[in-house]
């Protein structure tokens, strides 16, 4: 597995757009069209392998102790999250049927310690609507730029879903729940971590550890009792289930 170069996409927000390197996508959507975010959506799904998506108005509200890309190099991790929930129905209603329709062309893809039970509750006959939410992502590149990732995107994008599912800005296949679905799928549960300890923000929804030590040890400013993660939206519940709580 290599780390070196633009190994991760991390979809984390620095707050500033100043000082942005070469290499590096600074979008902000004006379009109220809705076909803007729906191609931005794509291209981070199936083009993003070696830029990196900078996002405005993000806080971290806590220190972070260590080097989360070593952190994932040397444990084996691949997708790295840090808030969870569900995506709305309206914009997806034929997603999870063409997921199936490929599952059951390519079951061999499909890992056997996978993490099924995060986006599923009835081994796979429908989707619970769960997904890692895209905003803040680290995942190493080697998995975007896998056989089997682009397979998978290819066929759904070969559907028309990602623009025609319906026509809002909002009605559209977005990246959040196909990355979530293929990184069940396709990686071992333990592949995938949630740092806890990552006080993150984007408005309106707050992750904020509640473990009074990792908190401490963060200097963090967030409030444990307003963080999202326990929220009736929010499917950490679902992942821990899955899981484990740490």
């Amino acid at each position: 597995m290599s780390y070196t170069e633009a190994v991760f996409l991390i979809a984390i927000c620095v707050g500033s757009t100043q000082g942005s390197s070469s290499g590096t996508l600074l979008y902000r959507n004006t379009d109220t069209t809705g076909v803007s975010s729906k191609a931005l959506s794509t291209y981070q799904l199936g083009y993003t392998l070696t830029d990196h998506i900078i996002r405005p108005n993000v806080h971290f509200h806590c220190n972070i102790p260590s080097d989360p890309f070593l952190y994932m190099q040397d444990h084996n991790k691949t997708y790295g999250f840090t808030i969870t929930m569900y995506e709305f129905e309206s914009t997806i209603r034929s997603l999870w049927q063409t997921v199936r329709e490929y599952m059951s062309l390519h079951p061999e893809q499909v890992h056997p310690d996978n993490a099924m039970g995060f986006i599923s509750e009835d081994n796979g006959a429908h989707y619970n609507l769960c997904h890692f939410w895209s905003n803040f992502e680290i995942a190493d590149m080697d998995f975007w730029r896998s056989e089997t990732y682009m397979m998978f995107f290819e066929f759904l994008d070969s559907t028309g879903g990602f623009y025609y599912e319906a026509t809002s800005v909002l009605q559209r296949w977005g990246d959040a729940p196909v990355h979530s679905i293929a990184a069940s799928l396709f990686l071992p549960k333990d592949a995938i971590h949630f740092f806890d300890e990552i006080g993150y923000q984007h408005i309106p929804f707050t992750h904020c550890t509640v473990n009074t030590e990792r908190w401490q040890n963060g200097r963090c400013s967030c409030d444990p009792s307003q963080s999202f993660d326990y929220n009736g939206y929010s499917c950490l519940r679902q992942w821990e289930a899955v899981a484990g709580r740490h």
